[in-house]
């Protein structure tokens, strides 16, 4: 479990562990190292034009956030963003490409919520700062708000904050973690906790929310793809260390479930179970980038 503990506080909340039984693997694509530090890499949010990407990783120490062009060829090393000495992470870029929402404990223990300009050099402007655990930032489509999980009790909230006035309202309680909204604005999908990991889409234009998956996986992070027709996520379902249980020291999976207009469709796994493979993020219709153990370590890989 050790490996988990420095970044598990942006990934896994409130999850209890299951028995299950499972089938096995179809193929899989081999998949290619993005990025090979020292230490840990993960958690990549990429740019909407597929130019660039934003990590979390501890190659300076201290967990950090840093930007890593994408594409063929030679490019420029990576260029670390924040030097706070408390952890920063779960970054998200905002639809135009030049802002960065993330979490950093640099003002509170449990996490406040920072916005960082990526077109100028300056520091990160405070956005939330109050008592409690605030985490997982998206941004509103117009980029105008944005999306959060926040608690300051035993139940997550999910809250938007208006960025001109930073006006709070509350949009769902129980709410969730792990927030995702879709390219077109109009599906949050997130997770909850209350008994066992249940995924879970919000619907905006009545309110509704829509159960994905329950029962016996453990299914986390979900993540619309760029056309908004699938949402990638993590799943735990199989025993991989024998322990008689499934949870989240086993091998984790990278799968898809069809998402369109509102329905679900085919739930598809994207990678095997032989190595923890988790937090995933679509580069493009036919391409993802995920974190992953392949190596040893945690870095990031695409498929």
């Amino acid at each position: 479990m050790a490996r988990f503990d420095k970044f598990s506080i942006w990934v896994i909340l409130g999850l209890l562990f299951f028995a299950i039984s499972a089938h096995a693997s179809p193929a899989f694509n081999v998949p290619i190292q993005i990025t090979s530090n020292p230490g840990e890499d993960f958690a990549p949010t990429i740019s909407p034009d597929g130019k660039f990407m934003v990590y979390v990783s501890d190659k300076s120490g201290n967990l950090d956030l840093w930007l890593k062009h994408l594409g063929a060829g030679i490019q420029p090393p990576d260029q670390r963003l924040t030097f706070h000495s408390a952890e920063d992470g779960s970054p998200e870029i905002s639809p135009d490409g030049n802002m960065l929402a993330f979490v950093s404990h640099r003002s509170d223990p449990r996490g406040d919520i920072y916005i960082l300009d990526l077109s100028k050099k300056g520091l990160p402007v405070p956005i939330i700062q109050q008592p409690g655990e605030d985490r997982d930032p998206v941004w509103s489509s117009d980029q105008t708000a944005l999306y959060f999980s926040s608690r300051s009790s035993s139940t997550p909230v999910i809250e938007k904050i208006v960025l001109q006035g930073l006006e709070r309202t509350e949009l769902l309680r129980p709410g969730g973690v792990n927030l995702s909204l879709s390219p077109d604005g109009k599906h949050l999908a997130f997770v909850t906790g209350e008994t066992h990991s249940d995924m879970k889409v919000y619907r905006f234009a009545d309110a509704s929310t829509q159960v994905l998956e329950q029962g016996l996986f453990i299914d986390i992070s979900p993540r619309w793809s760029v056309d908004g027709k699938l949402l990638l996520f993590t799943r735990y379902q199989y025993d991989t260390n024998h322990d008689g249980q499934v949870g989240i020291d086993d091998n984790a999976d990278i799968w898809s479930v069809e998402f369109n207009a509102g329905s679900q469709g085919r739930f598809r796994q994207l990678t095997d179970s032989s190595t923890y493979d988790f937090l995933p993020a679509s580069l493009s219709e036919t391409s993802i980038l995920f974190t992953s153990h392949h190596e040893g370590g945690s870095d990031i890989w695409q498929v």
